[in-house]
């Protein structure tokens, strides 16, 4: 019976409502993922807590620094200039002078000093071949290099067997003359500390590299040994196995959790089952006969995925078609083995050097700082050796030396510091 001659039916099909919730919770989440994503960048470039502005700032503070020194060196360059030219005015007075008496008849000739004798020959240039040592974590291992004269500049490449982490060299020289060093450098930042006077158990820590260079003239030697270690600087606790600590590109330590299992900042909260009874009820696992099952899959966005029953025609990863009455009873699902690492496209990239170097110019006792706030090694040095540190904004504070003798000196009178920095 018709109660209306009004046309109430169109070719519009009605969209599945389930689908429709699926997506926008899809939607949803991935906003939130977005959201915190952005937060992270935007703690990475706070002007106010950012490790690369304060880095900025230190560098031009040293700049300023160096400029007033450059300074001070112009004035006492004129002045030496201006002596020089006075020096030159006399010298030409007692040369004319003597001009004159040797033309005279009141000189005679006075017998010249010999020569003094050669110390003997040159010896032969000591050639080397660079090499480059893989640390290993909290293991220190030693690299001994025997006295050598007159030997070619040669490098030995510290690296850490993990990019993100340190070095750390302990070393002990000894020299014989006035031409020989060993230079630490930190590859990334170029800090350094050249050495030229017998040190014992030098303590020089770098981030991913370390370059040990070392050299020696035709009247000198050198010798040394070195311990050196991975050491990891990241120093979070992420809940014993929940997570893992990582640096990130600014300089900044946050927890990664292991996904689809724990969250918060330390990775201390426990996710619940992404197999819930919605997600069941999408992969058809709650049907009178199953024909999917719901499992745990860290590579899913949504944390899950859907095994479906054998046959099912091209099924989303989220949800299983459900069979026509027509067809056979769908044979049980069994869900796959979960991945465990998930393959990824994206390009690697390269952690920035941290200004993690920890070197110290002095005794035992010795502390450096430089512009990261990190906290100068220790070194023990004998009397007379000369430690020059090569450090961004650097400060030596008190620190001594001990002589045979059991005699305290002061820093200056044992070791020479002074500080500079490559940019």
């Amino acid at each position: 019976m018709k109660f209306s001659t009004f046309p109430v039916s169109n070719d519009v099909s009605v969209l599945d409502a389930k689908l429709i919730l699926q997506q926008a919770v899809q939607l949803d989440q991935q906003i939130n993922e977005l959201n915190t994503f952005l937060i992270n960048a935007q703690a990475d470039t706070n002007p106010n807590n950012s490790p690369l502005f304060a880095q900025l700032t230190a560098f031009s503070n040293n700049i300023t620094s160096q400029n007033a020194t450059l300074q001070g060196y112009i004035t006492k360059l004129n002045a030496l200039t201006a002596t020089q030219a006075s020096i030159n005015t006399r010298l030409d007075s007692a040369t004319n002078t003597f001009v004159c008496f040797s033309q005279s008849s009141c000189v005679t000739d006075v017998p010249t000093t010999p020569e003094p004798t050669s110390p003997g020959s040159t010896p032969a240039v000591t050639e080397c071949t660079n090499t480059t040592l893989t640390a290993t974590l909290d293991t220190p291992q030693t690299h001994p290099q025997p006295s050598t004269q007159n030997a070619a500049q040669c490098v030995v490449s510290v690296k850490a067997y993990t990019s993100t982490n340190n070095v750390n060299i302990t070393i002990s020289a000894s020299f014989t003359g006035n031409d020989a060093f060993v230079k630490l450098v930190e590859t990334r930042t170029q800090e350094s500390v050249t050495i030229n006077g017998t040190v014992s158990n030098y303590t020089f820590s770098g981030f991913q590299q370390v370059d040990v260079y070392y050299y020696s003239g035709p009247r000198s030697t050198v010798q040394f040994n070195f311990d050196y270690v991975e050491v990891n600087n990241c120093k979070l606790n992420c809940t014993g196995d929940n997570g893992k600590c990582i640096v990130s590109q600014s300089g900044q330590q946050y927890c990664e959790c292991k996904k689809c299992e724990f969250s918060g900042t330390n990775c201390e909260t426990t996710l619940p089952d992404p197999c819930q009874s919605k997600q069941k009820r999408a992969c058809g696992q709650n049907a009178l006969s199953p024909y999917g099952v719901c499992y745990k899959n860290i590579c899913s966005d949504q944390c899950f995925s859907c095994a479906c029953s054998p046959g099912a025609k091209s099924p989303p990863d989220q949800s299983c078609p459900k069979p026509s009455p027509t067809d056979p009873t769908p044979v049980p699902p069994v869900a796959p083995t979960p991945p465990s690492v998930c393959p990824t496209t994206v390009a690697p990239t390269t952690t920035p050097a941290l200004l993690t170097s920890t070197i110290a110019p002095t005794a035992d006792v010795t502390s450096a700082t430089n512009a990261a706030g990190s906290t100068g090694a220790t070194g023990s040095s004998a009397t007379g050796s000369t430690v020059t540190s090569d450090v961004a904004s650097s400060s030596a504070t008190g620190g001594s030396s001990t002589n045979a003798t059991d005699t305290t000196q002061s820093s200056t009178d044992a070791s020479t510091v002074s500080t500079s920095s490559t940019s």
